[in-house]
């Protein structure tokens, strides 16, 4: 960075001497001039260094009087009458790992995330199976949305087992904030599936709803969230 540095600051000082050689400018100011530039610019990427380190760091969201809160994605989620949270038990099931490294505190858990997807919440109406999962996702390099979701449609048209219907990718809204949204069906269990994602940070955010068609308002569904 220093080296990028002084190569931009020789660059700038080139052109001042120009501008000395023309008989624009005395040589004092054109070192003053060159000085404060450099200056500047050291100053300009010490700030962007400090904002990528104090970026939001990924934490687990906290359920409490069935309200469900995870400040890093920027989701509140009131838990609709006669629905059901999974336990952390149940959600180390399903991420496949042991509940003694889930129940660490945030840190080892950003430390599971860095390398892993993380599914945070499960919530569930058991009388229709109606679902809302929010999960965590950092993908080993840098992609846009757009690709991030060709590689999910991907992923769901090799399960042969399910035959997944791929629909269209529209955008809707989670309490204000804007999600780009891919639509699927599971036709021989009348199963409806949509996949609300955005970035966030070096990870993707998605909220993934499931439902058998008819059995569930998803406009109502989105009502819980603030």
């Amino acid at each position: 960075m220093k080296k990028l540095l002084k190569v931009l600051g020789i660059a700038l000082c080139l052109i001042l001497v120009i501008s000395l050689l023309t008989g624009c400018v005395k040589k004092e100011e054109v070192e003053v001039e060159a000085e404060k530039i450099v200056a500047d610019l050291e100053e300009k990427v010490e700030t962007d260094l400090t904002t990528k380190q104090e970026e939001k760091k990924i934490e687990r969201g906290i359920w409490a009087n069935d309200v469900y809160t995870n400040d890093f994605a920027g989701i509140t989620f009131n838990l609709p009458s006669g629905w059901k949270y999974s336990s952390d038990e149940e959600i180390a099931e399903m991420m496949n790992i042991g509940v003694d490294l889930l129940n660490e505190d945030q840190k080892e858990l950003a430390k599971i995330a860095e390398q892993t997807s993380l599914y945070d919440m499960v919530a569930q109406d058991p009388t229709t199976g109606t679902s809302v999962m929010v999960m965590f996702e950092k993908t080993a390099i840098k992609v846009t949305t757009d690709f991030y979701i060709d590689k999910l449609k991907s992923g769901l048209e090799d399960v042969d087992s399910l035959n997944y219907s791929i629909g269209d990718v529209t955008t809707d809204n989670i309490a204000g904030e804007t999600y780009t949204v891919l639509s699927t069906t599971v036709p021989a269990y009348n199963m409806v599936q949509k996949y609300y994602i955005k970035p966030e940070g070096n990870y993707f955010v998605v909220v993934l709803f499931t439902y058998l068609e008819g059995k569930a308002e998803l406009n109502s569904i989105l009502g819980n969230f603030e």
